[in-house]
């Protein structure tokens, strides 16, 4: 069994901090978007597979540019019914 040397664990550990200073603020922003639109699935898909800031950043350029439009709630007869309700909908 081979052994890493000493020497190599210092640039493995500055590897280490580079993709967690390059990866946290994406996953954040990633993260709050998804979540202030009531985007679970997205959410859920961020918060579970790590993709090193890449999908991150593809849902934040491309697919979190989506229109949202307010919906009024009290007008909707299954209103007490929605469990998870937002009072957004994706145009």
């Amino acid at each position: 069994m081979q052994v890493i040397p000493s020497e190599h664990f210092d640039l493995i550990k500055i590897i280490v901090v580079a993709v967690l200073v390059w990866t946290i603020p994406w996953r954040a922003m990633a993260l709050w978007k998804s979540a202030r639109r009531g985007q679970v699935g997205w959410f859920i898909f961020f918060i579970l597979i790590q993709t090193g800031g890449l999908l991150e950043i593809i849902y934040l350029v491309f697919l979190s540019k989506v229109k949202v439009k307010n919906i009024d709630y009290k007008n909707n007869p299954n209103h007490n019914k929605m469990r998870y309700a937002t009072k957004r909908k994706i145009v």
